[in-house]
C-alpha cells in the first residue's frame, strides 16, 4: 500500500461518522466522472477500446497469426473509412455483426 493510500484511509478513519455518507457520495461522484470516461467496445465487456489495442498491440496470450490478423483488419478499416462516411462506427458495427452471428455476449 502506497504512503499516499495510507494517508487517505488514515483521514476517512479519522472522520466522525456523520460525515462518511458526504465523502463516499463525492468519491463516487469523482469516480463516475474521472474514471469511466473510457470508450466501452460493448456495454457486456470488461473492457475499453484502449485496453483491447492494447492487448492487441503486446501480442500476450495471442497467436501470431491471428494477431496479424487483427491488425491486417484494422489497416483496412482505416484506408476505407471514406467509403462509410465520417459517423459510420466501425466497432459498433463489428459488434452488430459478431452478436448477429453468435449472439449476444453475457
Amino acid at each position: 500500500m502506497t504512503a499516499l493510500r495510507q494517508e487517505a484511509i488514515s483521514m476517512v478513519n479519522s472522520l466522525p461518522e456523520e460525515y462518511l455518507s458526504s465523502l463516499i457520495q463525492s468519491i463516487k461522484d469523482f469516480m463516475e466522472k474521472n474514471l469511466h470516461k473510457k470508450k466501452t467496445i460493448s456495454p457486456n465487456l470488461p473492457f475499453t477500446q484502449e485496453e483491447w489495442d492494447a492487448f492487441l498491440n503486446s501480442g500476450e496470450g495471442l497467436d501470431p497469426k491471428k494477431a496479424a490478423a487483427f491488425q491486417r483488419l484494422q489497416k483496412l478499416v482505416e484506408n476505407n473509412k471514406n467509403v462509410y462516411g465520417p459517423d459510420f462506427d466501425y466497432d459498433q458495427a463489428r459488434w452488430e455483426a459478431i452478436n448477429e452471428k453468435y449472439g449476444p455476449f453475457d
